[in-house]
């Protein structure tokens, strides 16, 4: 159901363009799956309700299925942009060994909890190259990457002394996470356009608050038009409580290897 909406959502934005594409095969398109790590710690107060959570720790929560993509490419001789949709599922079942606060709903020590998050991430970003060669390229990027990560938990009490009817029921928890993209990007191709390689470098420091992305992305087309892609991610995003939002704290550690495939107009 995934691949099939995230190829819809793909195929309604290419189709409108592809008409206007100029020659030299600047366009591209693409599916791909993905197998994500991801490590959270998240600290938040939201009107009384508090949520305090290590997602491995606490969690245990792992990758526990493929994670699928889109993602739309413009590269012409002076800049382009990206368009990139993706969604992440991790899963994990965990024995509290100390409180944790989910929603305001608080897991005590001792209790079994089953737990998901789904992590929907959506990146677009333009870029402005500043310096050009026949094979090779180095620009400025600039956009906005955003995340809604949504934590379900649900606990049965570990001790047979607790009655049935005293284990909690399903949490849930949403964080809509906006962070700007601001670096330097560089590209290069080889065998007569046949072997494309990207490379982006972010980084943003705003009160306290620090971001950083470096990504590599190469592709392989032994078509002119159809190709296959691998990438590498590498994400971190450190909060400290009151930086940037009065009532939250949070650490992301997230790291990303996929493979997809490509075609180009």
């Amino acid at each position: 159901m995934k691949l099939a909406i995230t190829a819809l959502v793909g195929l309604m934005v290419a189709a409108p363009l592809a008409g206007q594409a100029p020659s030299g095969k600047k366009w591209s398109f693409g599916l791909y799956g993905d197998a994500p790590g991801l490590g959270l710690y998240l600290y938040q107060l939201d009107d009384g309700s508090q949520t305090n959570f290590d997602a491995k720790k606490d969690l245990g929560l792992k990758n526990n299925k493929l994670g699928l993509g889109a993602r739309i490419d413009y590269l012409g001789p002076r800049g382009g942009f990206q368009l990139d949709i993706g969604f992440h599922d991790f899963a994990g079942q965990r024995r509290m060994t100390e409180p944790t606060k989910i929603g305001g709903e608080t897991f005590e020590e001792g209790t079994d909890v089953t737990s998901s998050l789904k992590n929907t991430t959506v990146d677009i970003t333009g870029t402005i190259k500043v310096l050009r060669f026949e094979h090779f390229w180095f620009g400025i990027d600039l956009g906005l990457q955003a995340w809604v990560m949504q934590v379900r938990a649900e606990a049965k009490n570990a001790s047979a002394a607790q009655r049935e009817e005293d284990d909690k029921g399903p949490v849930s928890y949403s964080l809509p996470l906006p962070i700007p993209q601001l670096g330097l990007s560089f590209g290069a191709k080889a065998f007569d356009d046949a072997l494309e390689f990207r490379g982006r470098v972010h980084f943003l420091a705003y009160s306290g608050a620090t971001y950083t992305l470096f990504a590599a992305d190469a592709r392989y087309y032994f078509l002119p038009w159809l190709g296959a892609r691998a990438f590498v991610e590498n994400q971190r995003f450190d909060v400290p409580f009151g930086s940037i939002q009065d009532d939250l704290e949070a650490r992301i550690d997230n790291n990303r290897f996929g493979i997809g495939v490509a075609l180009r107009w």
